[in-house]
């Protein structure tokens, strides 16, 4: 049920993280009753899923504000929960600040051309850019 609400790009995004995934699909009921649920909690990882609701994100920035954020990504499903009106949202934050000398500027970075391709029809579709 939540392979079919999600874009193939948030199971790339968490791979990495297979148990957060086990641990989501285990707890999304839970989600009826409270508004989070943790499904990683370590030094330089928190994963949460959330029941999408306006202030969601201002929240957990909110409760992490002692911590540094080095990567962050918020997905929201494309359908509402099972039995609920809202959405899942799924927010990562990871706690690994580098300094500016600690990261090869000169590493190729691979885009793969689907994603390209549908930011640019989501930017030529949203804000009629031409790209």
């Amino acid at each position: 049920m939540v392979a079919a609400a999600y874009e193939p790009h948030f199971f790339q995004a968490m791979a990495d993280e297979q148990e957060a995934m086990v641990w989501l699909s285990r707890g999304m009921e839970r989600l009826r009753r409270n508004r989070s649920l943790i499904l990683v909690d370590r030094e330089k990882l928190l994963v949460l899923a959330r029941v999408n609701q306006a202030g969601s994100l201002y929240d957990s920035l909110r409760r992490i504000s002692d911590r540094k954020i080095s990567y962050a990504m918020f997905s929201h499903s494309d359908a509402p929960m099972p039995d609920m009106s809202e959405e899942l949202e799924v927010q990562r934050f990871e706690f690994d600040l580098r300094q500016n000398r600690e990261i090869d500027l000169q590493k190729p970075v691979s885009i793969p051309a689907n994603m390209t391709r549908k930011v640019r029809q989501d930017c030529a579709a949203r804000f009629r850019i031409l790209i």
